[in-house]
């Protein structure tokens, strides 16, 4: 450590010191000051909790409100002209959505997630991994717009029906491509992620066989 970094450190360490005890000084001097500052502070928090408080209630109390079953809803029905009533919770029309959105989002993911092979090149195993990811955002994408559009444009859904809907059969959706596996089934490329790749090592011309 040189002269200059010592000063420096002495003269911090001083300047501190000493702005503490011109603190002090002022708290004996003017102790309603700090009362009125304390004060203060505690009716901040008391306020900010107490407001937080209010709006995790009417949020909560929102969820189990309007929930009843639409009748006769025809731009909320999965097949057009079905007069009978929609229901909300679940949502049916959500719960496919849900169901296979999340079935293709995992399918990307495994997709996204496998290794390099040996006769793949890295531009090709880049490629894939982009494409992965570009349909995972997509899937998120196109589900929110269709969240956003039934239940603050058509009002089909409630925010109930939408959050057991979502987590419920999207958990179903992810069991079932989970189970495919454990049965035998590999990373199935449903959507020709990797398919659009041919190997460096494929011999000319390439065709299907049985």
């Amino acid at each position: 450590m040189n002269l200059g970094e010592i000063f420096g450190t002495s003269f911090g360490i001083t300047f501190a010191v000493l702005l503490f005890v011109i603190f002090l000084i002022f708290i004996a001097l003017y102790p309603q000051y700090l009362l009125n500052l304390v004060s203060s502070l505690l009716e901040y928090i008391r306020n900010l909790v107490l407001s937080l408080l209010a709006y995790i209630r009417n949020l909560v109390s929102s969820l189990f409100k309007n929930n009843q079953p639409l009748p006769g809803a025809d731009n909320c029905a999965i097949i057009p002209g079905d007069t009978e009533a929609v229901s909300r919770l679940p949502s049916a029309y959500l719960a496919h959505v849900a169901f296979f959105f999340t079935f293709i989002f995992t399918n990307a993911y495994y997709v996204y997630k496998e290794e390099k092979k040996d006769d793949t090149s890295s531009t090709q195993y880049d490629n894939r991994r982009y494409r992965s990811l570009m349909i995972m955002g997509t899937v998120v994408a196109l589900y929110l717009i269709i969240v956003f559009a039934r239940y603050n444009i058509t009002g089909c859904d409630s925010s109930l029906g939408v959050l057991y809907t979502t987590f419920a059969f999207g958990a179903l959706g992810f069991g079932t491509y989970k189970l495919a596996e454990i049965c035998g089934a590999r990373t199935a490329d449903i959507l020709g992620i990797s398919s659009s790749y041919v190997p460096d090592t494929a011999e000319a011309p390439l065709a299907c066989g049985k």
